[in-house]
């Protein structure tokens, strides 16, 4: 048996997901040189809540979303705890290498400038590194997020099965897919942790 996930997924699966857990802007800070970028992630990362979550959100995206009767697809409860799909901030924030985005990167340097971090923040701060650069990356993000509960429990209890991100609606990801890079990392941090390499030294200490 396979399990395909994604943000929306029921529980406990959407926890699998890089919106929780706050791997997305770990991941982000490390794919930039601009200190204040990297900042900007971490801050948001270690420091967000649901409301200030649901501001930004409109913010960067240009639009009212949060009307009356809305359900928000990024709330999720698990064990009778809620949790909020975070991670969404930092992918809408990383879009701003698009020329298309430049609206939105005044944005971001508005709300970087807000939470008291200074110096400007360009299209070219956002870097697509090489393939291997940002696997890489990631898997770093991951062992970070599956050091903590629930998430280690939850990745724990899905072995043997296959994990893989279902693809989106706007094409093709090379992280998404029964041979995504995610699902492929999952499974290695999950073999990691059951054969407690991860458990037998300390816990990783990483600064961005």
């Amino acid at each position: 048996m396979d399990i395909a996930f994604k943000s929306n997924s029921k529980a406990p699966y959407f926890l699998l997901s890089n919106f929780y857990g706050g791997s997305e802007f770990t991941y982000m800070s490390q794919r930039t040189q601009n200190v204040n970028l990297k900042k900007l992630y971490i801050k948001l990362r270690d420091n967000l809540d649901y409301d200030t979550f649901k501001i930004y959100r409109e913010r960067l995206m240009g639009k009212k979303i949060y009307k009356e009767g809305y359900k928000d697809a990024y709330v999720k409860t698990y064990n009778g705890k809620e949790y909020y799909g975070f991670g969404l901030i930092a992918k809408l924030i990383s879009a701003c290498y698009k020329t298309s985005m430049k609206k939105r990167l005044k944005v971001v340097n508005e709300i970087a400038k807000e939470i008291h971090i200074e110096g400007n923040i360009t299209q070219e701060d956002f870097i697509d590194g090489k393939e291997y650069e940002n696997i890489g990356y990631m898997k770093i993000a991951l062992q970070l997020k599956f050091q903590n509960e629930p998430y280690k429990t939850v990745l724990m209890e899905t072995y043997p099965m296959k994990l893989y991100e279902r693809q989106g609606n706007r094409g093709m990801s090379l992280w998404a897919g029964k041979d995504g890079w995610l699902g492929t990392l999952l499974m290695e941090i999950r073999e990691e942790l059951k054969s407690a390499v991860l458990g037998k030294r300390k816990r990783l200490q990483l600064k961005f």
